[in-house]
């Protein structure tokens, strides 16, 4: 990864990135030192690993989640300002419901 600084540019330019979609915002971002978000959704980025998570209802579809369009968007902006990626390690899964729920 580079000394130390590399790291951080790198997770900078990431974090930038999103905040500049407007969704997740900063205050929905998981951290050391802050409470968890209350919404339906929390978001993670450790240097360039996006995670989001969220609940959706009952009979909303996987692929109108806010997560999954979340996604899409990011992925797209990445294509527009040149960021790379790596679609080979994209991991995408929407499906399992919590413990006792059916």
């Amino acid at each position: 990864m580079g000394d130390c600084n590399a790291v951080v540019f790198g997770q900078a330019a990431h974090l930038g990135l999103l905040l500049q979609l407007g969704s997740p915002r900063l205050e929905e971002f998981i951290c050391l030192k802050n409470r968890p978000s209350r919404k339906r959704f929390m978001a993670g980025l450790m240097i360039d690993d996006l995670v989001l998570m969220g609940a959706r209802s009952r009979g909303e579809a996987a692929e109108s989640s806010f997560c999954r369009r979340a996604i899409e968007q990011v992925r797209e902006r990445c294509k527009e300002v040149g960021l790379p990626r790596h679609e080979a390690k994209l991991f995408l899964r929407i499906e399992k419901p919590l413990l006792g729920q059916t």
